[in-house]
């Protein structure tokens, strides 16, 4: 029983300053000066496409440097809809963009 308080003390005495430094900003050494933020970002990848990256990033409130953490980085197809657009009475528009990122095929022009 004693040896199994003695390990059980160590751990303790072991794990909590590791677990304090952690905390602590790798920059400036303050500890638990942390302002965490969760993000998502959603990148055009090719003309098949895109990808989703989420992240968290952690800003010291002390001497303000930022460190990033990806958490997951995706590729997914994209979400395509077909879109007209009238340019004169007589030509249209045509073109196909994703409902989810920024990309937007080349478009063709047809007369009517």
């Amino acid at each position: 029983m004693k040896r199994f308080i003695a390990v059980c003390l160590l751990v303790i005495c072991v794990a909590l300053p590791i677990i304090g430094v952690a905390a602590n900003c790798f920059y400036c050494g303050a500890p638990g000066a942390y302002l965490s933020t969760n993000n998502t970002t959603i990148e055009s990848y090719n003309s098949s496409t895109h990808t989703i990256l989420k992240y968290d990033y952690t800003v010291c409130n002390v001497c303000q440097t930022i460190h990033i953490r990806v958490k997951t980085r995706t590729a997914v197809p994209h979400s395509l809809q077909h879109s007209k657009q009238w340019v004169t009475s007589t030509l249209t528009y045509e073109y196909d963009y994703c409902t989810v990122c920024d990309y937007k095929s080349p478009g063709i022009t047809i007369h009517h």
